[in-house]
Parts: C-alpha cells; sequence; structure tokens
C-alpha cells in the first residue's frame, strides 16, 4: 500500500482567505470492499463513491482502508493493486 501525501493548493493572495480556500488535491484511489457475510466483492472508482453506497464519509473509508479494520462489522476495505509498473 503507498503512502498518499497530502499537497495544498492556495487559490488566493490575502492570508484569511488562504485559510479558507485552501483545497486539498486528491489522487483518486480505487477500493474493493468485500462483504464478508456473503463473500461478495465490489469494485469502486473512488472512496467518495465507495462512501456514499455505503453510507459513509470518505474519511470513513479512508480510515478503513489505512487501519484494516471493518466497517458496520461486515466490510472489508482494502486499496484496488495498481497495475502501473513502479519505477
Amino acid at each position: 500500500m503507498s503512502c498518499l501525501k497530502k499537497t495544498y493548493i492556495i487559490t488566493s493572495n490575502t492570508a484569511k482567505a488562504d485559510q479558507l480556500s485552501i483545497g486539498m488535491a486528491v489522487r483518486k484511489l480505487p477500493v474493493l470492499v468485500k462483504n464478508i457475510e456473503t463473500g461478495d466483492t465490489v469494485e469502486y472508482a473512488t472512496m467518495t463513491e465507495a462512501g456514499k453506497a455505503l453510507d459513509v464519509t470518505r474519511q470513513t473509508i479512508s480510515s478503513c482502508v489505512k487501519s484494516g479494520r471493518l466497517l458496520k462489522n461486515i466490510y472489508i476495505i482494502t486499496p484496488k493493486a495498481s497495475s502501473a509498473p513502479t519505477p
């Protein structure tokens, strides 16, 4: 599993506006969600998409991916293995 680095994008010139408009560049991470009761696995293109389908936030999905804990005591969420070769 690769580490994601946070990248901040400042979008204005004033300090106060910078504090309000700091955005985080998000790399889309495909995830696999496995139901441990049925054995079914569903792939989602992004953590946000998985969160919407499971009625939780993207942050909750991310936390489960990082910690390896079950979501709702039924789902194992893992990052999809990248098919891109590493240099």
